[in-house]
């Protein structure tokens, strides 16, 4: 049996673990899985570690799963819970997401079993490929072959090890494309469905509007701005016809806004956080009113309203409504095939799992919880 080995090994750290995929349309690829639908597919980060006197260890297929392979990508997060949780409410957060990174990593270690045990014909592709790859490492430092091996090195790998790693995952994969089943056809059917369902929690278009303003308050305008025969009113509208035609023959809004605004977002040049429908209160309600007959980036002015002259700036307006369905299609379909992918492959790790028989998996994952919890609060 022979393949026509094109694989890009795209790799992902998600909590730690080594995630890989096959790159999408357009590029390089090999068997039926895009990057989204293996994105959270494949096996842990294991770089020849040692294995460290007095470790909590879990032996699979001969190779040691140590408590700190799989605690120390978790720490970041589960230490600062640990210091301010109790012992139960830790268990409870933290055990979930450690059992789900034991079992990955123990299906890696027996995937890798499988794969090699396959009749795959593929020996001289494989170099070909890994070689691919290492090329396409090195071009990521820019060519520079010496800061590619100080990065391979720190992660605790020499280039052996480094082809001997994308060997492995390659070969995963090919096991992976041979027995999970092809899904990819999703029906217009799926994804009208898929879009009904989650309408209002994925595809909803929140309503709002943001603007930039500039806020002239005739009472603070300087006397020496104030013309002869005319009162601070007169002067603060002829101030702010002024401004309004400096901005459409091109002026900067947020420098005049800087020089001229009274109001405190002035030292951001007059731009306001969006706001929600109604968020104001008087005089400025009468913003909505006028962002409402405006298009993004138009400009508007003045606005008299109760001791201010508004000059605005519309940068953004939207009515509530959903995003319509084809302009999602493509994201609701890579969704579909992912959930199901993923949930074919949980199906293959478990199977595999009861098979080899690892019946510690439950009781490491609650030493290595528990010992978690005693470094994170008395270390």
């Amino acid at each position: 049996m022979s393949y026509n080995l094109s694989i890009s090994i795209v790799l992902f750290t998600v909590t730690g673990c080594l995630l890989f995929g096959v790159s999408g349309c357009g590029e390089e690829k090999y068997g039926k899985y895009n990057e989204e639908q293996l994105k959270e597919f494949g096996p842990a980060k294991r770089n020849n570690l040692p294995v460290p006197s007095g470790e909590f260890i879990f032996s699979v297929r001969g190779e040691p799963l140590t408590y700190t392979e799989v605690m120390f990508p978790l720490e970041d997060r589960a230490r600062p819970f640990a210091q301010s949780a109790s012992y139960e409410a830790f268990v409870t957060q933290v055990k979930p997401t450690v059992l789900n990174r034991v079992k990955y990593m123990v299906s890696d270690i027996l995937l890798y079993e499988a794969a090699k045990r396959g009749d795959y014909e593929v020996e001289e592709m494989l170099k070909k490929e890994v070689e691919k790859e290492v090329n396409r490492f090195v071009a990521g430092f820019e060519g520079d072959y010496a800061k590619a091996q100080k990065d391979i090195e720190e992660q605790g790998m020499d280039w052996q090890s480094f082809r001997d790693q994308k060997k492995r995952q390659i070969l995963v994969q090919i096991y992976l494309s041979q027995e999970l089943e092809d899904l990819s056809l999703v029906s217009m059917r799926d994804m009208d469905e898929y879009y009904q369902a989650n309408k209002d929690t994925q595809f909803r278009i929140e309503d709002g509007f943001q603007f930039s303003l500039i806020d002239i308050v005739p009472a603070k305008i300087n006397a020496a701005d104030i013309k002869t025969g005319e009162d601070a009113d007169a002067a603060a509208v002829r101030i702010a016809v002024d401004i309004v035609q400096q901005c459409r023959d091109g002026a900067d809004f947020a420098k005049l806004a800087k020089k001229y605004s009274s109001e405190p977002e002035a030292q951001n040049g007059g731009l306001w956080e969006k706001l929600k429908p109604d968020a104001l209160a008087e005089p400025y309600d009468v913003l909505e009113q006028e962002a409402s007959k405006m298009d993004a980036g138009d400009i508007t002015g003045p606005i008299v309203a109760d001791g201010h002259i508004f000059i605005m700036k519309l940068h953004e307006y939207t009515r509530p409504g959903f995003i319509p369905f084809e302009d999602v299609r493509s994201r609701i379909k890579n969704e579909i095939e992912f959930t199901r992918y993923r949930g074919q492959f949980n199906e293959l790790v478990d199977k595999i799992i009861l098979q080899a028989n690892m019946d510690g998996i439950e009781a490491f994952v609650d030493v290595c919880v528990k010992q978690a919890y005693v470094r994170y609060t008395q270390g």
